[in-house]
Order: structure tokens, then C-alpha cells, then sequence
């Protein structure tokens, strides 16, 4: 941190306006570096003067000058206060006296705990006591660690450093029941023999040693390492079992001694590491929604290049719009015009045109065949006759009974500057009575209500029948072309004597925007900056005094271009830095702001991909913006910093029940040494694989990741069926660990955090350290929706072990 963040950050502090994240960046900053602590104490003691100060000045001004002849008569009502007071005191005693029968005691320190700074856990007391105000364990105390590492000094000497992801809780004074978790224990005396660790499937009892254990989530399976002395394993029951002596590692199901592990001196912490590396904090609430727009101011002193240089700032006057692109949109309104054809004399049209039921709905298609009936009907709205749901607009005239039977549809519809690649999915509202067959570019699309292959004039649909409203179906974005693209529907009577026919089409097309080709930032082409001299960098013969001059920004200013990755991205005519200040961003859409403090982690500088490679790097301003949706509500867009194939959905859970019912979802619950499952009130809520990278393996370091999972209420207004998930780290192709499951992480209506961790100790085949690590997280069906939010991944080096 340097030093006028520093100072900005101190100057926040005192004036309480740190978030949680900065404070503990904050802290890190005064525990590691003597210069800031040194900065930190001289501001207090300025701060601490001041107030004095103030306070002394203004009690000064206060002070009254009172008269000779009011002396006397505040001596009399002096000594009238003295024999009122001296009996009220009489009370105040009598009335601690019954308190302190009354009130609850604070119960008995079990165990001190002590914390890895930047571990993420959660410290509850289960006590009918006063709950405890600082770090220790009682009876019945329980710790969830998600990050970190922790340290255990109970009775009788025994220590304990446990390591994420852990779930654990203390009894009593020999008894710390092990849900989960890493686990180092050393006890130091005769007197702490018999000291007991429960795990779910048996009891590990000390015999005087220092022994480790490795118990997953969720396994049957535990491994114990006896380093010193000896340890006797009991049945969950009490029943005794044997006992594994010192240099001995084993795998225990139950009491049993499954096999021996080859490397018994497995490399257990011994003490508190000094902090913890965390590589990812995402609350999956940052990114961009689509089809809204976006202006960014800042501060001037917000960017500078390497001279010192500042950029100058965007003030109020001057603005950049970021517009996103819309990800649904509408290709073919009900209001479009249709061509049709409707036989009113039962003849099918196949007699005198034998190819007519291969080639009608090619028509409207280049370099087709088609030279049938003429499709001289033309129209929009509903189609039909009778009363189909309603009273039809074009009224396409009504067959005798007994002579009821198809009517044929065609029209075209253009995707503009959609990319037909681009489009992930095609959805039609239909109202098609009796049923229909849909085709698009001359190939069959759907089926409404019909067995494909049997789309001929006298053919009826397959059941139904008197369809009255609208119905989404999904059609085969496969046959999309870019441009103009043909659609025929034929609707057919499930009798020939039906009363009535109806028929109304409206079409949407869920697509992703693609990148613009020129670079992965989209900022166009670059190369003949030079040829600016106001946006050529400095050459390295003169002194650079000019400023930073802003060249593009990504999407682009005014656009409608949308980009993957939900990113803001300034693009500078030389390598910049971040200096002081904040940027300002505004969703002129909804209407909601959010300020970023430089040092918060949603602003970076990146390189410009096209230049990274020649040097040109560091002259990109990446702006994650913050979502922010009001309660209840939702927006689909794209995640800042994740790779997708498809849009994501934002939540704010909070609300009438939609998603969560409030009465019991917690958002923000504050308890000791972090909040609980969800770090925001909004979720990201996905239903295809979403990709991250995160930088690269460092060897013989252990890695923690965890998230919130929501698990949506039964009664939700949106309710949705859990998908199952699988979050999985990786190295390229190569899976390094993973956690996958099918069953919701806890009960309906609740968020609860799931996690593993990976030793890279020793890497698989073909990892090497410094190669690639990045994370996925994969929904196990696209039917369902699975809720996201506080995925944390750390690591941990060897220091400690």
C-alpha cells in the first residue's frame, strides 16, 4: 500500500467510514509494516489531540460567569443535593447487589483462540450464559473455519492448529468434537492424557503424544498420524480399541486400521502461520446487465503514468456511456406480416402440385423450387376463423364442415447484427389451434401438438385440440443464418368439422454478443496511434511531462456493443497507475450508484492483449461495477473477470418471497470474525459452467476454496429445482481436486457455504509449478438454477509446518 492510500485509508478509519474488506486490508498493512504502524500512531495521537482539544474549547466557551449572590444560594441547595444523594446511594448499592444475583455470569474460559490474520471463520456460543466478548471457547462452543488457520490452547496443555476447511466443537476441557478439518495436537504433559478428539466414525484418545489427522467432509474415512508417543482409537460408542504408536500413519474406517500410509511425517503446522494469501473474493455481484447504461466519473488524481503524472479526472461535465446490449430480443413480433394459404374446397394441394409438401415452406428461400399455390393471403395479428381464443384480425375464410384442414403460413425475419453463431436459444409464442408444424429455412424447427413426418393437408393433430392461449416452445436455433431468415408454419385441425382455427406467432432470440474482432478488449485497431500526436506515447529520448490521455473505452462510448466478461475497460495512450481518489459509476438504467475506492480490488490495471506481448503493457483501467438491484428484483447479464457461454442471472433475494423467504434468510448477519453464508444481498444464479483464471501454481502450497450455495424455498414465487454442481480447481485440462454433489448443501430456503482444498505438495503428471491455475463452477443440469454467492479461494505456504 502506498503512502497516500495510506494515509486515506487512517483518515477513513478514524472517520468510520471503512468497509469490513478495507479494514482488513488496513490491518495487514500496520501487523507487516513497522513505517505504517509508525504513520497509524502518529495520526491517533493528532486525532486524539484534536478531539481534546475541541472538547476543552467548547466546555471553555460554555463556562458561566456567576454573580457573588448566587454563591450563597448554591451553598444551601449544595447541601440539600448532598442528604438526597447520600440516600439515593443506599438504593443504587441494594439494587447492584440483586443484579448481580440476578444476572447470568459469564461462563467459564475453556480454551484461548487465537487466528491467522485474514482467516475467514465463524465463532458461535451455545450457552445459556452471558456470551463471551472476545476470542475463546466455552463448553459447547463451535467454530467454522472457511479460510485459515486457527490455534487451540486448552487445559492440562494441550494445543491444537486446526486448518480450513474445518467444522469443530469443544465439549469440555478434554473433549473437542472434529466435524471436519486438519488437525494438528500436541499435548505437552502426563496431564493432558486422555484428552479426546471425536471425529464422526470414533474417538481418538491421547496417550501422551503429538498427533495429526486429516478427516474430509463427508468421508468414512480419516487419516491418523501418530508423531509422538501413542494414541488409542475407540469405537464412536466409548468401546476401546487399539492403539497406533508413534511414526505410524494410517487410514481408519471406524477402529479399523484400513492400511498404512507411506508418509507418516506428513507435514502438519505446528504454529500459527502470519497470514493468509487470498487469491479470489468474488460475491458474484459485480458484472454488467444487459440492455442498460452506464456513466463513470473519477477523481483526478485517480490515474497517473510512471512519471507522476496524473490524468486529470472526469468531472461532472464530462461522462462515458457504457450501453450494453440486450441478451433477449424480439426477431419476429405477433405484428409482422404473414403470407398464407388456406384451401376452402378440402382439395389438397399435393394433387396438383405432387411436391408441394416438400417445398412449400421453402418459398422465401434462395434458389428454391417451389411452384405451387400461391400464397395470396396477407396479414397479421390472429389468424383463423371462429373464435379461437379470440376474435381473429384476418379472418382467412371458413371451410364447410367436413372440409377443415390446414392452413399454411410463411414470412421471413432479420437478426440484424445478431450473429447467428452468437444466438444460444429461439423461443416461440404460439397460439396454433389446433396444432402445428414450424419450419425455418426450409427445415423443420418444432412441432406443436403434431408427430413429425406427418405434415400433409388431411393429416390431424395428434391430440388437444380448442387451444385458446398462447404457448412458449422452444425452437432449433441450429437453422438460424445471419440476415434475413425464412419461417412457415402449417396449422392444422385435429377434425375436419373443428369449430374454429387460430393461429399467432411472436419469436425471441437469447443470444451472447460477440467480442469485437480486433482485439479480445474490442477497442479497434491501435496500431497508428503514432500518427496522434496527442495519443502517442512519450518517447524515451525526452522528458514525459504530459499527463495520460484517454483513448477508448470497452463497450464502447455510446455503443451497443456488449462484451463477455462484464468488465469496464478504459484504454490510455501510455502505461498508466493507479494513484488516489475514486471512481464514481452510475446505472442511469435503475438508477443506482456505487463508489470504488482506488485499492479496492474491482479496480485494476491490466495490459492491452494485443500489445502484452511487445512491452506495451499496463495500459488498461479495468472497473468491475458493482450490481445493485433493489429488493426482490433481477437483471441478466455478464459476470466482471468470469467466461461464460451464456449469460448469467442477478438476484436480490430479498424481497416477497420470490426466491427466499426473508423471515428466515439472513442477509449481512454479522457475528464474530466474519458475516454469515451470504457476503452481499445479491447472488449470481447460473445454469451453465462458468470459468475463471486465477493465476498460477505455487508448489508445496495448500488451497482452500468455498462458496454460498442457496438452496431456494419450496414456496418461492421462482422456485427451482436444484441442479447439483461440481466447483473444481484446474490446470488446463488437468482436474487438481474438486468437490461435486447432487444434494443441496442444507435445507430448503437457506444459504450454507460448501468448500475443499488441494495440498500442492505433489503435483499430478504433467503439472508442473507456475503452470496455469484456474476455477470452474458447473451446474449438473440447465434446468435448474444454481444460486451463488462468497466464493473464497485462498492459500497457504509452508511457514508454520
Amino acid at each position: 500500500m502506498n503512502l497516500p492510500d495510506l494515509e486515506i485509508r487512517i483518515q477513513q478509519l478514524f472517520d468510520d467510514e471503512l468497509t469490513e474488506e478495507q479494514f482488513a486490508e488496513l490491518e495487514t498493512e500496520l501487523l507487516e509494516n513497522p513505517e505504517a504502524m509508525d504513520l497509524y500512531l502518529s495520526y491517533s495521537g493528532l486525532e486524539s489531540d484534536l478531539k481534546h482539544h475541541a472538547s476543552y474549547q467548547e466546555t471553555a466557551e460554555k463556562l458561566p460567569v456567576v454573580p457573588i449572590e448566587e454563591l450563597l444560594a448554591q451553598q444551601r441547595r449544595r447541601a440539600i443535593r448532598v442528604s438526597l444523594l447520600s440516600a439515593a446511594a443506599v438504593l443504587i448499592i441494594a439494587a447492584v447487589i440483586m443484579w448481580m444475583q440476578q444476572v447470568p455470569n459469564t461462563p467459564d474460559t475453556i480454551a484461548d483462540l487465537r487466528v491467522t490474520p485474514g482467516s475467514d471463520f465463524t465463532l458461535s456460543h451455545n450457552t445459556d450464559d452471558k456470551t463471551p466478548t472476545r476470542n475463546v471457547m466455552v463448553e459447547n462452543s463451535r467454530i467454522v473455519l472457511r479460510h485459515g488457520v486457527v490455534e487451540l490452547k486448552l487445559p492440562h496443555d494441550v494445543r491444537a492448529i486446526i486448518e480450513a476447511p474445518a467444522e469443530m466443537t469443544l465439549r469440555d476441557d478434554r473433549t473437542l468434537e472434529l466435524n471436519h478439518g486438519w488437525g494438528y495436537f500436541k499435548i505437552s504433559s502426563k496431564d493432558g492424557e486422555g484428552f479426546t478428539v471425536v471425529t464422526p466414525h470414533q474417538r481418538i484418545v491421547d496417550l501422551g503424544t503429538a498427533f495429526g489427522i486429516d478427516s474430509p467432509k463427508g468421508s468414512k474415512e480419516i487419516e491418523l498420524h501418530v508423531l509422538e508417543g501413542q494414541v488409542r482409537v475407540d469405537g464412536i460408542d466409548g468401546k476401546r480399541g487399539g492403539i497406533v504408536q508413534a511414526n505410524r500413519a494410517v487410514m481408519l474406517a471406524d477402529t479399523r486400521v484400513l492400511r498404512e500410509i507411506d508418509n507418516p511425517s506428513i507435514s502438519f503446522r505446528h504454529k500459527l502461520p502470519p497470514k493468509i494469501n487470498t487469491l479470489v473474493k468474488e460475491d458474484f455481484a459485480s458484472g454488467l446487465i444487459s440492455g442498460h447504461n452506464y456513466v463513470i466519473r473519477m477523481d483526478k488524481n485517480v490515474i497517473r503514468d510512471p512519471a507522476g503524472n496524473s490524468f486529470g479526472g472526469i468531472n461532472d461535465d464530462t461522462t462515458w456511456n457504457f450501453n450494453t446490449l440486450a441478451t433477449t430480443t424480439t426477431v419476429l413480433p405477433t405484428s409482422a406480416t404473414w403470407n398464407y394459404f388456406h384451401p376452402l374446397d378440402a382439395v389438397d394441394p399435393a394433387i396438383a402440385d405432387p411436391d408441394f409438401n416438400t417445398t412449400w415452406y421453402t418459398q422465401n428461400d434462395a434458389g428454391n423450387s417451389y411452384d405451387g399455390p400461391t400464397f395470396a393471403g396477407s396479414g397479421s395479428g390472429l389468424f383463423g376463423y371462429g373464435s379461437p381464443g379470440g376474435r381473429p384480425n384476418v379472418d382467412i375464410g371458413t371451410p364447410g364442415s367436413g372440409k377443415r384442414y390446414t392452413a399454411y403460413f410463411t414470412t421471413t425475419f432479420d437478426l440484424g447484427a445478431i450473429s447467428a453463431s452468437s444466438v444460444t436459444a429461439l423461443t416461440a409464442n404460439i397460439m396454433a389451434d389446433d396444432g402445428a408444424f414450424i419450419y425455418i429455412n426450409g427445415k423443420l424447427a418444432a412441432n406443436y401438438h403434431t408427430s413429425p413426418g406427418n405434415d400433409t393437408y388431411l393429416a390431424g393433430m395428434d391430440g388437444g385440440g380448442n387451444i385458446t392461449v398462447s404457448t412458449n416452445i422452444t425452437l432449433d436455433q441450429s437453422l438460424l443464418v445471419d440476415g434475413v431468415n425464412s419461417i412457415a408454419v402449417s396449422v392444422h385441425q385435429k377434425s375436419n368439422d373443428s369449430s374454429d382455427l387460430g393461429f399467432q406467432m411472436a419469436v425471441k432470440a437469447t443470444f451472447e454478443p460477440v467480442s469485437e474482432p480486433s482485439s479480445v478488449l474490442g477497442f479497434g485497431d491501435q496500431t497508428d496511434l503514432d500518427d496522434d500526436p496527442a495519443q502517442a506515447p512519450p518517447t524515451s529520448a525526452t522528458r514525459d511531462d504530459s499527463p495520460p490521455v484517454f483513448i477508448a473505452t470497452y463497450p464502447a462510448d455510446d455503443s451497443i456493443n456488449a462484451t463477455q466478461g462484464g468488465q469496464m475497460k478504459m484504454l490510455f495512450n501510455e502505461p498508466i497507475k493507479l494513484g488516489t481518489g475514486s471512481v464514481f459509476i452510475q446505472n442511469v438504467t435503475n438508477w443506482s450508484e456505487s463508489t470504488l475506492v482506488v485499492g479496492d480490488h474491482r479496480l485494476s490495471i491490466d495490459d492491452l492483449p494485443s500489445q502484452g506481448d511487445s512491452g506495451e503493457a499496463g495500459k488498461v483501467l479495468t472497473i468491475n461495477p458493482p450490481i445493485e438491484l433493489k429488493d426482490g428484483a433481477q437483471g441478466v447479464g455478464w459476470l466482471a473477470g468470469w467466461q461464460t457461454d451464456a449469460p448469467v442471472t442477478f438476484i436480490n433475494p430479498r424481497g416477497d418471497g420470490i426466491w427466499y423467504d426473508n423471515d428466515d434468510l439472513q442477509d449481512d448477519r454479522k457475528s464474530l470474525g466474519m458475516t454469515e453464508s451470504m457476503r452481499s444481498p445479491g447472488m449470481a444464479s447460473i445454469n451453465q459452467p462458468i470459468h475463471r483464471k486465477i493465476g498460477t501454481i505455487t508448489a508445496d502450497n495448500r488451497y482452500t476454496v468455498s462458496a454460498a450455495i442457496g438452496v431456494r424455498a419450496k414456496t418461492a414465487k421462482n422456485p427451482s429445482t436444484f441442479p447439483g454442481y461440481t466447483i473444481r480447481l484446474k490446470s488446463g485440462d488437468i482436474t487438481l481436486a474438486q468437490l461435486t454433489s447432487n444434494t443441496p448443501p442444507g435445507p430448503a430456503n437457506s444459504v450454507n457455504t460448501v468448500g475443499f482444498s488441494w495440498d500442492a505438495t505433489t503435483l499430478p503428471k504433467d503439472v508442473n509449478p507456475g503452470d496455469p491455475l484456474s476455477i470452474e463452477i458447473i451446474p449438473h443440469q440447465t434446468s435448474g438454477y444454481l444460486d451463488l454467492n462468497a466464493l473464497r479461494i485462498s492459500t497457504l505456504g509452508q511457514s508454520g509446518r
